[in-house]
């Protein structure tokens, strides 16, 4: 699951012990961004991994539910 480059964008705490971890970086020469919950800051198999292509979809599907939300 190593990325090549990692950037650490975000992070998202859900408890003491796990937390999600947004990071970018380039697997399999493409750029991506992986979303995945660590814990005990040890990865799990828990989460996703998008290019950019597929990033710019699924932002503007979570806009449509802020949207929503308003």
């Amino acid at each position: 699951m190593s990325l090549n480059n990692e950037i650490l964008l975000g992070r998202i705490p859900r408890d003491a012990k796990n937390e999600w971890k947004i990071i970018r970086g380039n697997y399999w020469n493409k750029e991506v961004v992986d979303i995945r919950l660590y814990s005990n800051n040890t990865p799990t198999s828990k989460g996703v991994r998008f290019n950019l292509e597929e990033l710019a979809i699924l932002k503007q599907i979570l806009q449509k539910v802020d949207d929503e939300e308003e």
